[in-house]
């Protein structure tokens, strides 16, 4: 099963981030809204982000399909999460940065944004979800 990328509400969160009221979200609700996880754009936490990703997606080391995320990790304990991204295609991500700017970037941009982050990996949604 594909992962579900929603291309509506990524067109809604850049809305949102070039009228000004981005504060009410980060990068980790706005990849949840991207993957219909939630039904608003919201402030996602550290903790509940973490929860998600061990909860309901897995490693993939497969070729990258629509929806899997990227995600940079501090260090490899997979406790300290830094940012994460929404592969688009054609070796985009989609990803909210900082207070009031939103992106398509590559993998390498990303990274080099993210410099605290010493771990990455991709990620996609478990079957069931």
């Amino acid at each position: 099963m594909d992962n579900i990328l929603n291309t509506r509400n990524i067109k809604e969160a850049n809305k949102v981030v070039k009228d000004g009221y981005s504060d009410d979200f980060n990068c980790w609700g706005a990849t949840l809204y991207a993957l219909n996880q939630i039904e608003e754009l919201e402030w996602t936490s550290h903790y509940d982000m973490v929860d998600f990703l061990d909860q309901k997606t897995e490693v993939s080391k497969d070729k990258l399909i629509e929806g899997d995320i990227l995600v940079l990790w501090i260090d490899k304990s997979r406790k300290r999460l830094e940012h994460t991204a929404v592969f688009v295609k054609g070796f985009k991500f989609w990803h909210k940065i900082g207070g009031c700017e939103s992106e398509y970037a590559s993998k390498k941009k990303i990274r080099e944004i993210y410099l605290d982050a010493k771990f990455t990996e991709i990620r996609r949604l478990k079957k069931d979800y």
